[in-house]
Protein backbone atom coordinates (compact mmCIF):
# COMPACT_ATOMS: atom_id res chain seq x y z
CA UNK A 1 0.00 0.00 0.00
CA UNK A 2 1.72 3.19 -1.21
CA UNK A 3 1.20 6.36 0.84
CA UNK A 4 2.39 9.96 0.64
CA UNK A 5 5.31 10.90 2.95
CA UNK A 6 3.08 13.17 5.06
CA UNK A 7 0.53 10.37 5.53
CA UNK A 8 3.31 7.93 6.38
CA UNK A 9 4.55 10.25 9.15
CA UNK A 10 1.01 10.69 10.46
CA UNK A 11 0.49 6.92 10.51
CA UNK A 12 3.68 6.48 12.55
CA UNK A 13 2.42 8.90 15.19
CA UNK A 14 -0.88 6.96 15.30
CA UNK A 15 0.89 3.61 15.51
CA UNK A 16 -0.60 2.21 12.28
CA UNK A 17 1.17 0.47 9.44
CA UNK A 18 0.17 1.42 5.88
CA UNK A 19 -1.42 -1.92 5.00
CA UNK A 20 -4.55 -2.99 3.14
CA UNK A 21 -5.81 -4.61 6.33
CA UNK A 22 -5.70 -1.27 8.18
CA UNK A 23 -7.32 0.72 5.36
CA UNK A 24 -10.71 1.07 7.06
CA UNK A 25 -9.17 2.03 10.41
CA UNK A 26 -7.00 4.65 8.71
CA UNK A 27 -9.88 6.25 6.78
CA UNK A 28 -12.03 6.27 9.93
CA UNK A 29 -9.28 8.26 11.64
CA UNK A 30 -9.09 10.62 8.65
CA UNK A 31 -12.81 11.29 8.92
CA UNK A 32 -12.39 12.08 12.62
CA UNK A 33 -9.57 14.51 11.81
CA UNK A 34 -11.79 16.22 9.23
CA UNK A 35 -14.53 16.65 11.83
CA UNK A 36 -12.08 18.14 14.32
CA UNK A 37 -10.87 20.69 11.76
CA UNK A 38 -14.43 21.70 10.97
CA UNK A 39 -15.17 22.02 14.68
CA UNK A 40 -11.92 23.95 15.25
CA UNK A 41 -10.82 21.37 17.84
CA UNK A 42 -7.92 19.88 15.89
CA UNK A 43 -4.62 18.85 17.46
CA UNK A 44 -1.01 19.40 16.47
CA UNK A 45 -0.93 15.79 15.35
CA UNK A 46 -3.89 16.44 13.02
CA UNK A 47 -1.99 19.24 11.28
CA UNK A 48 0.23 16.65 9.60
CA UNK A 49 -2.64 15.96 7.18
CA UNK A 50 -3.02 19.60 6.16
CA UNK A 51 -2.11 20.93 2.73
CA UNK A 52 -1.59 24.65 3.30
CA UNK A 53 -2.35 26.73 6.35
CA UNK A 54 -4.44 25.85 9.38
CA UNK A 55 -8.10 26.97 9.16
CA UNK A 56 -8.57 30.71 9.78
CA UNK A 57 -12.36 30.91 9.99
CA UNK A 58 -13.93 32.04 13.24
CA UNK A 59 -17.66 31.68 12.56
CA UNK A 60 -19.81 28.59 12.80
CA UNK A 61 -19.97 26.29 9.77
CA UNK A 62 -23.59 25.89 8.67
CA UNK A 63 -23.29 23.01 6.25
CA UNK A 64 -20.99 20.72 4.29
CA UNK A 65 -20.62 20.06 0.57
CA UNK A 66 -18.08 17.62 -0.84
CA UNK A 67 -16.48 17.64 -4.28
CA UNK A 68 -13.93 15.54 -6.11
CA UNK A 69 -13.51 11.84 -6.69
CA UNK A 70 -14.27 10.80 -3.11
CA UNK A 71 -17.51 12.80 -3.13
CA UNK A 72 -18.56 11.01 -6.30
CA UNK A 73 -18.25 7.76 -4.34
CA UNK A 74 -20.24 9.29 -1.46
CA UNK A 75 -23.17 10.59 -3.48
CA UNK A 76 -23.41 7.78 -6.06
CA UNK A 77 -23.83 4.48 -4.29
CA UNK A 78 -23.79 2.59 -7.59
CA UNK A 79 -20.02 3.21 -7.67
CA UNK A 80 -19.46 1.33 -4.41
CA UNK A 81 -18.89 -1.92 -6.28
CA UNK A 82 -16.16 -0.31 -8.42
CA UNK A 83 -12.46 -0.50 -7.58
CA UNK A 84 -10.21 2.48 -8.34
CA UNK A 85 -7.15 0.86 -6.73
CA UNK A 86 -7.01 3.49 -3.96
CA UNK A 87 -8.70 4.33 -0.65
CA UNK A 88 -11.38 6.52 -2.25
CA UNK A 89 -14.29 4.14 -1.66
CA UNK A 90 -13.23 3.32 1.87
CA UNK A 91 -12.73 6.99 2.73
CA UNK A 92 -16.17 7.82 1.28
CA UNK A 93 -17.73 5.20 3.55
CA UNK A 94 -15.84 6.49 6.60
CA UNK A 95 -17.00 10.05 5.96
CA UNK A 96 -20.62 8.99 5.44
CA UNK A 97 -20.66 6.92 8.63
CA UNK A 98 -18.81 9.38 10.88
CA UNK A 99 -21.12 10.55 13.68
CA UNK A 100 -19.31 13.86 14.22
CA UNK A 101 -19.68 14.87 10.57
CA UNK A 102 -23.39 14.04 10.76
CA UNK A 103 -23.72 17.00 13.14
CA UNK A 104 -23.66 19.38 10.16
CA UNK A 105 -26.25 19.64 7.44
CA UNK A 106 -25.06 18.09 4.20
CA UNK A 107 -25.88 19.63 0.84
CA UNK A 108 -25.46 17.66 -2.34
CA UNK A 109 -23.83 19.61 -5.17
CA UNK A 110 -25.29 19.65 -8.65
CA UNK A 111 -22.00 18.32 -10.01
CA UNK A 112 -19.40 16.48 -7.94
CA UNK A 113 -16.67 16.25 -10.60
CA UNK A 114 -14.88 12.93 -10.77
CA UNK A 115 -11.51 14.46 -9.83
CA UNK A 116 -10.83 17.44 -7.62
CA UNK A 117 -8.37 18.84 -10.17
CA UNK A 118 -9.65 18.78 -13.72
CA UNK A 119 -6.16 19.03 -15.14
CA UNK A 120 -4.41 21.63 -17.20
CA UNK A 121 -7.21 23.64 -18.74
CA UNK A 122 -4.98 25.69 -20.99
CA UNK A 123 -1.42 25.38 -22.24
CA UNK A 124 0.31 28.56 -23.39
CA UNK A 125 3.66 28.15 -25.12
CA UNK A 126 5.95 31.16 -24.94
CA UNK A 127 9.57 32.12 -25.52
CA UNK A 128 11.38 33.88 -22.72
CA UNK A 129 13.23 37.15 -23.19
CA UNK A 130 16.84 37.03 -24.32
CA UNK A 131 18.14 38.82 -21.20
CA UNK A 132 17.95 35.78 -18.95
CA UNK A 133 20.24 33.84 -16.63
CA UNK A 134 19.76 30.06 -16.60
CA UNK A 135 21.78 27.07 -15.46
CA UNK A 136 21.16 24.79 -18.43
CA UNK A 137 22.35 21.70 -16.55
CA UNK A 138 19.20 21.99 -14.40
CA UNK A 139 16.88 22.21 -17.40
CA UNK A 140 14.34 21.11 -18.40
CA UNK A 141 12.04 21.45 -15.40
CA UNK A 142 8.39 20.41 -15.46
CA UNK A 143 5.22 21.08 -13.50
CA UNK A 144 6.70 23.79 -11.29
CA UNK A 145 3.96 25.66 -9.37
CA UNK A 146 4.10 29.46 -9.32
CA UNK A 147 3.89 31.81 -6.34
CA UNK A 148 3.15 35.43 -7.28
CA UNK A 149 4.87 38.35 -5.51
CA UNK A 150 3.28 41.65 -6.54
CA UNK A 151 5.46 44.72 -5.85
CA UNK A 152 2.65 47.09 -6.88
CA UNK A 153 5.23 49.49 -8.27
CA UNK A 154 6.98 49.99 -4.90
CA UNK A 155 10.30 48.22 -4.33
CA UNK A 156 10.39 48.84 -0.57
CA UNK A 157 6.95 47.27 -0.13
CA UNK A 158 8.00 44.13 -1.95
CA UNK A 159 11.26 43.85 -0.01
CA UNK A 160 9.51 44.26 3.34
CA UNK A 161 7.10 41.45 2.50
CA UNK A 162 9.70 39.11 1.00
CA UNK A 163 10.24 36.95 4.10
CA UNK A 164 6.52 36.41 4.57
CA UNK A 165 6.04 35.74 0.84
CA UNK A 166 8.62 32.94 0.89
CA UNK A 167 7.12 31.55 4.09
CA UNK A 168 3.63 31.54 2.55
CA UNK A 169 4.93 29.86 -0.62
CA UNK A 170 6.50 27.08 1.47
CA UNK A 171 3.25 26.68 3.43
CA UNK A 172 1.25 26.27 0.21
CA UNK A 173 3.59 24.18 -1.95
CA UNK A 174 5.82 22.40 0.58
CA UNK A 175 3.80 22.22 3.83
CA UNK A 176 5.63 19.13 5.10
CA UNK A 177 9.00 20.68 4.22
CA UNK A 178 9.94 17.79 1.97
CA UNK A 179 11.83 20.00 -0.49
CA UNK A 180 9.15 20.45 -3.18
CA UNK A 181 10.36 23.18 -5.52
CA UNK A 182 8.32 26.10 -6.87
CA UNK A 183 8.87 29.30 -8.85
CA UNK A 184 8.53 32.93 -7.80
CA UNK A 185 6.81 35.34 -10.16
CA UNK A 186 8.00 38.90 -9.51
CA UNK A 187 5.53 41.31 -11.08
CA UNK A 188 4.78 45.05 -11.17
CA UNK A 189 8.34 45.99 -10.31
CA UNK A 190 9.24 49.68 -10.56
CA UNK A 191 12.26 50.93 -12.50
CA UNK A 192 15.30 49.39 -10.80
CA UNK A 193 18.78 50.83 -10.55
CA UNK A 194 21.73 48.51 -9.93
CA UNK A 195 21.60 49.46 -6.25
CA UNK A 196 17.92 48.48 -6.21
CA UNK A 197 18.83 45.12 -7.74
CA UNK A 198 21.38 44.59 -4.98
CA UNK A 199 18.81 45.44 -2.28
CA UNK A 200 16.30 43.07 -3.84
CA UNK A 201 18.92 40.33 -4.11
CA UNK A 202 19.92 40.67 -0.45
CA UNK A 203 16.30 40.54 0.75
CA UNK A 204 15.53 37.57 -1.49
CA UNK A 205 18.65 35.67 -0.42
CA UNK A 206 17.85 36.14 3.27
CA UNK A 207 14.20 35.12 2.81
CA UNK A 208 15.16 31.99 0.86
CA UNK A 209 17.10 30.62 3.84
CA UNK A 210 13.70 29.34 5.03
CA UNK A 211 13.55 26.78 2.20
CA UNK A 212 14.33 23.26 3.46
CA UNK A 213 16.29 22.23 0.35
CA UNK A 214 18.99 24.76 -0.39
CA UNK A 215 20.46 22.70 -3.24
CA UNK A 216 17.51 22.88 -5.63
CA UNK A 217 17.56 25.58 -8.32
CA UNK A 218 16.03 28.96 -7.58
CA UNK A 219 13.41 29.57 -10.27
CA UNK A 220 12.33 33.18 -10.88
CA UNK A 221 9.93 34.47 -13.52
CA UNK A 222 9.59 38.18 -14.28
CA UNK A 223 7.39 40.16 -16.63
CA UNK A 224 9.91 43.01 -16.76
CA UNK A 225 13.32 42.97 -18.42
CA UNK A 226 15.56 42.27 -15.39
CA UNK A 227 16.16 38.54 -15.70
CA UNK A 228 19.88 38.57 -16.48
CA UNK A 229 20.95 41.30 -14.06
CA UNK A 230 18.96 39.81 -11.16
CA UNK A 231 20.12 36.28 -11.95
CA UNK A 232 23.78 37.29 -12.19
CA UNK A 233 23.59 39.31 -8.97
CA UNK A 234 22.07 36.32 -7.16
CA UNK A 235 24.88 34.14 -8.51
CA UNK A 236 27.49 36.66 -7.35
CA UNK A 237 26.06 36.39 -3.82
CA UNK A 238 25.70 32.59 -3.88
CA UNK A 239 27.85 31.09 -6.68
CA UNK A 240 27.03 27.53 -5.57
CA UNK A 241 23.25 27.96 -5.94
CA UNK A 242 21.74 27.11 -9.36
CA UNK A 243 19.62 29.95 -10.76
CA UNK A 244 16.96 29.90 -13.46
CA UNK A 245 15.84 33.51 -13.91
CA UNK A 246 13.70 34.28 -16.96
CA UNK A 247 11.88 37.44 -17.99
CA UNK A 248 9.27 38.80 -20.42
CA UNK A 249 6.96 35.99 -19.32
CA UNK A 250 3.56 36.45 -17.73
CA UNK A 251 2.13 33.84 -15.37
CA UNK A 252 -0.30 33.86 -12.46
CA UNK A 253 -0.41 32.52 -8.93
CA UNK A 254 -1.20 28.79 -9.11
CA UNK A 255 -0.05 28.28 -12.69
CA UNK A 256 2.38 25.46 -13.49
CA UNK A 257 5.50 25.88 -15.60
CA UNK A 258 7.56 23.75 -17.93
CA UNK A 259 10.88 25.37 -18.89
CA UNK A 260 12.88 23.77 -21.68
CA UNK A 261 16.61 23.76 -22.42
CA UNK A 262 18.44 26.87 -23.58
CA UNK A 263 18.17 27.39 -27.33
CA UNK A 264 20.99 28.67 -29.56
CA UNK A 265 19.25 32.04 -29.73
CA UNK A 266 19.73 32.47 -25.97
CA UNK A 267 16.10 31.98 -24.99
CA UNK A 268 14.19 29.12 -23.41
CA UNK A 269 10.77 27.70 -24.35
CA UNK A 270 8.18 28.09 -21.59
CA UNK A 271 4.86 26.28 -21.27
CA UNK A 272 2.37 27.88 -18.88
CA UNK A 273 -0.34 25.50 -17.67
CA UNK A 274 -3.41 27.03 -16.08
CA UNK A 275 -5.97 24.96 -14.17
CA UNK A 276 -9.56 25.79 -14.97
CA UNK A 277 -12.62 25.61 -12.74
CA UNK A 278 -16.24 26.03 -13.81
CA UNK A 279 -17.96 29.05 -12.23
Amino acid sequence: MKVAPSIEQWLKTKGYSPSIENRGIITDEMAKVLARFLDNSYTKEDEQLLVGKVPSWTGRIDGLMFSGGVSDCMYHEELMCTSFQDIGMTLATSIKENKELAYWEWEKPVETIRATVLGAGTHTTEISGATIEVNDSHLPVRNIPVYRIDFQGVLEQGIEGMTKAVQDAITIYDPQREGQNFAFYLTNLPYLSFRDIQLLTFAFTEALKQKPNQQQPLIIVMDSDYGKVLGQTLLANQPEKPVICIDQTQVEHGDYLDIGRLLRSGVVPVVVKTLTFHN
